[in-house]
Parts: structure tokens; C-alpha cells; sequence
């Protein structure tokens, strides 16, 4: 069984690449294509490291998505790793990703664990580990960390190259929701990731809610019932028009059933998640949301604002 890691490189992390290409070659895959958006791009990477094993190749389409059906295309593997160009494969990635998909011939595509690397280069747990241990079914996966059979990966409309970001969960659900394939989270395969900078946390978030409005969009269009988590820009919006109805017309008991449920949360993520510093991770996940839901009405707000250009 060959491998095949296909590693978009669009957005101008050079600076990681090299790093992210021997931790892949130390794994010994069969090939490693590098996905550029430009030829300054190209002439960039190639200067960075240049291998026979490796195949560097302009896209066409601007957007993750595109890069990772570029790289299907290209592919000769059997299955088809991704991976972001500011990570590192952890040691035997490859060889146990053949193992398992040798061994369950019914699951086409798995993903696993991805942690944060510190500034010193430190290597951490970043979010919930425990989520992450147990093998288990899944709607969609990570795109740092992901690896798909490349027959599935031909299949129509898979590749939707409109959802930008949550570009990674729409190539999920297009398998698991049109073609009922099978996706598993597996322990064992584990993607190390740069930590973002808080201004790219911050805009990054803002992208992601813009993603989520887009995903939304395109499941409507397929009549895809998603995960509820995908839908947690509707939710929170519903929530807070709740809450404003309930201070509004002093239901104070429906508050105190709101109180409740914040409290079960946190109680839930003091008690389950093994994280170093919980505040720092509660108030991130609060902050996130807050991003996304702003993100979300970007969303809305940039194709209200096409289609009023086309009716012009």
C-alpha cells in the first residue's frame, strides 16, 4: 500500500515548510506532493529543499480545497495523507496509517490527535487530549491531520471549492453524508501544529465563521443534516435572542435554568478534559464562539451584499 502526503502551501509559511517536509520524509513516504498557488511560491519552496521524492505543483484554484484535489489528481498512492505546511508528522504516522487501513478494509479515512508546538519548540497537548484517545466513528476530520483512500476521493463533488474554510469538514461530510463512506478517529497519528499568533487566532476565527456560514449553505443545498456543533452560530444566535426575550419579560426562572447550563459546562470541562491551564482553555472556547458568530454574519453580510451587485 503506497502513501501519498499532499501538503497545501498557499498562504506564505516558508518559514515552517522545511521543517514540515524532512519530519514527512523521515516517515518515508511513497511521495510528497507540495501544492503552490503561484510561481513565486514554487521557486520559494524548491529553495527551501529540494528531493527527488519530492513533487511540487501549481494549482489552479486559490483555496485549500483546490490545492487538495490538485494534489489527488497528481497522487499515485493508494491513500492520500493531508497535512498544513506548518506541521510535524510525528514518528511512524505512515506506517501506522497502512496498518490500519490494511487491517479494516471498510473505513476510508482516518484522522488523530493534533497538538500545538510551543515557541521554544516545546511540544504540547493543545485542547481536549482525552477527546482525541479512544478509536471512534466521525462525521468529518481535521485538515492537518487526515488521510482518505484515493478511490473516495474521486467521487463527485467531493471537493466543493466554495467553502473556505471549513473546507476540511465539507470534503467529510460530502463521503460520510452522500456516499455513506466510513471516517474514524484513530490514537497513534499524531500531527504537531505552529501555534498561531493572537492576531491570527483572532482573524483565523473570523475566517472560520465565515466557513461555517458557507458550510451551512452547501449542506442546505445537499440536504445534509450536519453535526450540531457545525451549527453553533445558528445556536448561539437562537440563544441570545432567548436570553434578550427572557431579561426583557423578566422570566427569571428561565435565567436561572440558563446559569445552570453555563455551570454544567464548566463543571464538564474542569472534570473530563485533561488540560493544563482550564481558564485559559474556557475563556478561549468563549472567545472562539463570540469570533465565529461574527465571522458567520460576514458571512451573510458579503453574499447579501453580491446579490445586491448582481441585481444591479
Amino acid at each position: 500500500m503506497k502513501v501519498t502526503v499532499v501538503v497545501p502551501s498557499i498562504v506564505g509559511n516558508e518559514h515552517y515548510l522545511k521543517m514540515s517536509i524532512e519530519s514527512i520524509l523521515k516517515n518515508k513516504p511513497y511521495e510528497l506532493i507540495i501544492v503552490v498557488g503561484n510561481n513565486e511560491q514554487l521557486h520559494k519552496a524548491k529553495k527551501i529543499l529540494d528531493n527527488s521524492k519530492i513533487k511540487y505543483i501549481i494549482q489552479e484554484r486559490p483555496n485549500l480545497n483546490g490545492a487538495r484535489y490538485t494534489g489527488a489528481l497528481y497522487a499515485k498512492g493508494d491513500i492520500i495523507v493531508y497535512t498544513d505546511d506548518d506541521t510535524i508528522m510525528s514518528e511512524g504516522y505512515i506506517k501506522n496509517i497502512i496498518k490500519f487501513f490494511e487491517q479494516n478494509p471498510d473505513i476510508d479515512g482516518i484522522g488523530g490527535e493534533i497538538r500545538t508546538i510551543k515557541e521554544n519548540h516545546e511540544i504540547t497537548c493543545y485542547g481536549a487530549k482525552s477527546a482525541w484517545i479512544k478509536e471512534r466513528s466521525i462525521t468529518y476530520l481535521a485538515g492537518a491531520n487526515m488521510a482518505y483512500r484515493k478511490s473516495v476521493l474521486t467521487l463527485p463533488e467531493v471537493f466543493d471549492f466554495d467553502v473556505q474554510p471549513s473546507d476540511d469538514a465539507q470534503i467529510g461530510l460530502a463521503l460520510t453524508k452522500l456516499y455513506k463512506k466510513k471516517l474514524k478517529i484513530i490514537p497513534g497519528i499524531i500531527i504537531y501544529h505552529q501555534k498561531l499568533e493572537l492576531w491570527r487566532d483572532i482573524k483565523q476565527f473570523i475566517k472560520y465563521g465565515v466557513g461555517k456560514w458557507k458550510l451551512i449553505k452547501w449542506g442546505l443545498k445537499h440536504r445534509i443534516l450536519m453535526n450540531p456543533v457545525l451549527y453553533s452560530p445558528v445556536i448561539l444566535t437562537g440563544l441570545l435572542i432567548l436570553l434578550v426575550f427572557i431579561i426583557i419579560f423578566k422570566l427569571w426562572y428561565l435565567l436561572f435554568i440558563f446559569i445552570l447550563a453555563e455551570v454544567w459546562f464548566l463543571f464538564t470541562m474542569f472534570t473530563n478534559f485533561k488540560i493544563q491551564n482550564k481558564f485559559t482553555y474556557i475563556s478561549f472556547i468563549h472567545i472562539k464562539q463570540i469570533l465565529l458568530l461574527i465571522g458567520f454574519y460576514k458571512g451573510i453580510w458579503l453574499d447579501f451584499k453580491n446579490f445586491f451587485k448582481i441585481l444591479k
